[in-house]
């Protein structure tokens, strides 16, 4: 089919061919991007979990290390609360993304993150498993600035092009997701047997 036909049902937006029923939308319209930080007027003795770049693999939180802010690096700044989508904007190729699910309070995320907040009415679980797309990997890779430490700056992120279905689909894709994803989990586990 001639991709600049019209497919039917469907209509052509940065966020390329999507349901007539969806929007494209910018990260920043749906979300609120590093909305909360601790600044240099914190108690020295604040005691917090700290979570930096290489705490985060293949979607999950390795390791939390324990500090008080007087002993952080500089760059312990960024306040997570649960369902908060922790996006690795140093080397981003790499996929260092996780959704924070963890019961637990005084969590500190890396100034290498971008710590997104869904608004109401947008789920993020659907937004994380955007952040693994095709689309988002071409903008990223479109976006990187720097050579030694290639990183996206915040515009970039707010600009982030999201594919945005109704509420009930944003619910039920990252479930389909999740089953395929445990699938082949489960297929590579059975091949390195």
């Amino acid at each position: 089919m001639n991709s600049n036909k019209n497919k039917m049902g469907y209509k052509h937006t940065k966020c390329r061919w999507i349901p007539e029923d969806w929007e494209c939308v910018r990260l920043k319209e749906v979300s609120y991007i590093n909305k909360s930080s601790l600044g240099e007027n914190t108690n020295e003795d604040y005691k917090f979990s700290y979570v930096n770049i290489e705490s985060v693999e293949k979607g999950r939180i390795k390791v939390y290390n324990k500090m008080l802010f007087k002993n952080a690096p500089s760059r312990a700044r960024r306040i997570v609360y649960k369902n908060d989508i922790l996006m690795s904007t140093v080397r981003p190729y790499l996929k260092a993304f996780v959704i924070f699910k963890d019961n637990l309070k005084d969590v500190i995320a890396s100034t290498g993150f971008s710590v997104i907040s869904c608004k109401e009415n947008v789920v993020s679980d659907f937004i994380y498993s955007c952040l693994f797309s095709s689309l988002i990997d071409k903008y990223i890779k479109k976006c990187l600035v720097g050579s030694n430490y290639p990183a996206l700056n915040s515009k970039d992120v707010n600009n982030l092009p999201i594919p945005l279905p109704p509420l009930n689909e944003q619910k039920k894709i990252p479930k389909i997701l999740g089953t395929w994803d445990k699938a082949i989990e489960q297929t590579e586990k059975l091949i390195k047997a």
